[in-house]
């Protein structure tokens, strides 16, 4: 199965979309997303277009959908990781996690150098995301948290930032894979757009 096929397979399998046809149009501008789900219906975008990779793919989040963006690095140690992952996600959306009303969320796992691993879930009260070229930027706040992270319109780097009672602090991530433009053209000649 092709990359892009592949993909869209398995973002579908977690949604249960019922609203019109996909737009490859990118969901520009500055997008808030409240606590509480759009009773309406949701576009989305389940194709790769030219421009705004990491913009959001689904507006309005209702009780049925799913939105994320993820970031990961693994320690020069090849044990210390990190993965941090921002969710807009519908209560009813089939994706596991915990179980709470309100869709921006965020789960923050790892492992120490020593081996032993956590879990961390913070729970938004709105998030706000704005699409810069193919990158993105967004934050999630709530009670006692802010957290963020900011990236470059190239996609060749990322900040994830944390201001928590549990973490403080930011980390950098640098793209260790091929640039976009590459993967667009590889794809392209092998007929998906």
């Amino acid at each position: 199965m092709k990359l892009a096929a592949f993909a869209t397979a398995l973002a579908l399998s977690w949604m249960n979309f019922v609203s019109a046809e996909p737009v490859c149009d990118p969901m520009a501008g500055i997008q808030v997303f409240d606590k509480e789900p759009s009773t309406g219906l949701s576009e989305y975008r389940t194709i790769s277009c030219a421009t705004g990779l990491d913009a959001p793919k689904v507006l309005p989040i209702n009780d049925t959908t799913i939105d994320w963006w993820y970031f990961d690095a693994v320690g020069n140690d090849g044990i210390s990781s990190l993965v941090v992952v921002f969710f807009l996600r519908g209560a009813d959306s089939g994706f596991p996690g915990p179980s709470y009303d309100g869709v921006p969320w965020i789960q923050v796992t790892g492992t120490y150098p020593n081996g032993t691993s956590f879990l961390l879930n913070f729970i938004g009260d709105e998030a706000i995301v704005s699409s810069s070229g193919q990158g993105a930027n967004g934050i999630w706040g709530g009670e006692n948290h802010n957290v963020s992270f900011t990236g470059t319109p190239d996609l060749s780097e990322y900040q994830v930032e944390f201001h928590t009672e549990a973490i403080s602090g930011m980390f950098n991530i640098k793209s260790v894979s091929a640039r976009r433009e590459l993967i667009m053209a590889a794809l392209k000649d092998e007929g998906v757009n």
